[in-house]
């Protein structure tokens, strides 16, 4: 039934490899170039997102899950509308964080974490964890918050790889912005 409720195309996949002994976790597809996967294709299963696709090769590709430091997603607090950034801090395995959700708001454990609109990966609505804590360290103005993820590395063995990749224009930009701010605004 889930899959029915897909509002995309999308590839079913199996899991074959699990690379997640360090902060650069991977995991290994069995589908590639051949079944139309791409680079930058969300990947998902029946509980929430999972990662997206970073390398392609013809019969099988690797994804960056969501417990990797590189991988990032805007997420949005769906009970109160609230938007933030989803990372993983490398350390705490089965646990994600959001940042830049002011402290002054009511964050309840428990409350749900879906991809925001603004992903340009992820189609909006997407789980990806519920709240377990939230605290203000020290000098901050908004929340770190800790997710239990909606879809555990621990337990994924078929997933979806939606057929939908970024715009490339809208990719290229932000490119061009992050280099211009590290090469001096040149």
């Amino acid at each position: 039934g889930f899959a029915d409720s897909l509002q995309v195309p999308y590839r079913v996949a199996r899991v074959v490899t699990k690379d997640l002994t360090q902060q650069a976790n991977f995991l290994t597809i069995d589908v590639g170039s051949r079944d139309s996967i791409q680079v930058g294709m969300p990947v998902i299963d029946e509980r929430g997102i999972v990662g997206k696709v970073f390398l392609v090769g013809g019969r099988h590709s690797v994804v960056m899950p969501h417990q990797n430091t590189q991988f990032s997603v805007p997420g949005t607090l769906d009970a109160l509308g609230l938007d933030g950034v989803v990372t993983w801090d490398g350390r705490s395995s089965g646990r994600l964080t959001m940042e830049y959700v002011p402290k002054t708001e009511p964050v309840e454990r428990g409350m749900l974490v879906v991809t925001s609109p603004y992903s340009g990966v992820f189609p909006a609505g997407v789980p990806i964890g519920r709240v377990d804590s939230a605290y203000a360290a020290a000098g901050r103005n908004d929340y770190l918050i800790d997710l239990v993820p909606a879809a555990p590395l621990s337990e994924v063995g078929y997933v979806y790889v939606l057929l939908s990749v970024p715009d490339p224009e809208i990719e290229t930009l932000l490119e061009a912005a992050r280099d211009s701010l590290t090469t001096g605004g040149g």
